[in-house]
């Protein structure tokens, strides 16, 4: 059985106000942490329980000892009822203990409000948001000993994981309408958004970094022609960056991707050298599409195009990754 203690801290803080006649700021930061504490209870010790049952006739006294010739050894009898005493029980008995946390720091500030200029058809001015965010994000999971020497067949196997990633950003993003209170122009208006993201994330396990920079954006505008009717269409390129579990985890002993066959001529791409699992210097996965909506139903569909990401794999560490074999349409 497993018992898990989960401690967690947050603290929030932030300002907000209003300069000029239009304008407001807002500046905020917080910090966070969880950990957990786990404990797993009455599994047994593969390596013990291999020795204890590997056993013969001391050829001098006559009793059962263990052939290792370990002192300490008790041999064990798996067969028949009652023949597992309490002190055989005792010597293979494993319990384990892991200790994992993850750290957050985010902080950020925006200024927004109306800009100088209007359409001459329209009620409002063009508005805009302006800012900057930083964030940082820490991974560690500590098991002891025996998890990471996979000596748990019921538990299983665990590795020691340390993820870090910071990530530094600015962004803007304006709202312009060009026509309001016309005859099926209830409202009509342009929107566009930017936003810079420089990424750098670190595995010190493997002793490994990686920097890279991205772009997401996006153009558009909707239409209503009656109040309660919109039209919307965007055209937008959207990025998502790897977490820090996709970061920093190692590949494992384990059954989890059982279904996949590495060596296979589907699997591998020529020049890719690893399983695409474990600590990799991940990037950016990107996608470009296109959305439209109309209300009051609320319905939204989008076009997906040019789905793409990078990968580079980490130098070899047979301790923490398993590398597989290039495809060279071999077995």
């Amino acid at each position: 059985y497993s018992e898990y203690e989960n401690t967690a801290f947050q603290a929030v803080a932030g300002v907000r106000g209003e300069f000029g006649d239009t304008w407001s700021y807002e500046v905020f930061a917080q910090q966070g942490r969880t950990q957990r504490a786990q404990n797993f209870f009455n599994d047994v010790n593969a390596i013990r329980l291999q020795e204890a049952m590997l056993a013969v006739r001391d050829p001098d006294t006559g009793a059962i000892v263990c052939a290792s010739g370990n002192s300490t050894c008790i041999p064990v009898n798996l067969f028949g009822a009652g023949t597992l005493t309490p002190e055989m029980a005792d010597y293979i008995r494993l319990n384990l203990v892991q200790a994992d946390s993850t750290e957050q720091f985010v902080a950020g500030g925006f200024v927004t409000g109306d800009l100088p200029f209007s359409s001459p058809l329209a009620a409002r001015p063009a508005a805009m948001v302006f800012g900057v965010e930083y964030r940082h994000e820490e991974s560690e999971s500590k098991p002891d000993t025996a998890s990471k020497n996979g000596d748990s067949p019921g538990f299983g196997q665990s590795s020691p994981l340390e993820a870090r990633l910071s990530i530094r950003e600015a962004y803007a993003e304006m709202k312009m309408p060009l026509l309001t209170d016309l005859p099926m122009a209830h409202s009509l208006g342009l929107e566009a958004g930017i936003r810079r993201s420089e990424y750098s994330n670190a595995v010190p396990v493997v002793n490994a970094s990686n920097d890279f920079s991205t772009t997401a954006w996006k153009a558009g505008g909707d239409w209503a022609p009656v109040q309660g009717v919109r039209f919307r269409a965007l055209y937008q390129r959207a990025v998502r960056a790897p977490n820090l579990n996709e970061i920093g985890s190692p590949r494992t002993n384990g059954s989890g991707d059982a279904g996949h066959d590495y060596c296979s001529e589907s699997f591998f791409t020529p020049g890719m050298a690893s399983d695409p699992a474990g600590p990799f210097n991940l990037r950016i996965r990107t996608h470009d599409y296109a959305t439209d909506w109309m209300g009051p139903i609320r319905d939204s569909r989008g076009y997906f195009d040019g789905v793409a990401y990078r990968l580079t794999p980490l130098p070899p560490d047979p301790g923490v990754q398993l590398y597989a074999v290039y495809n060279t349409g071999g077995p």
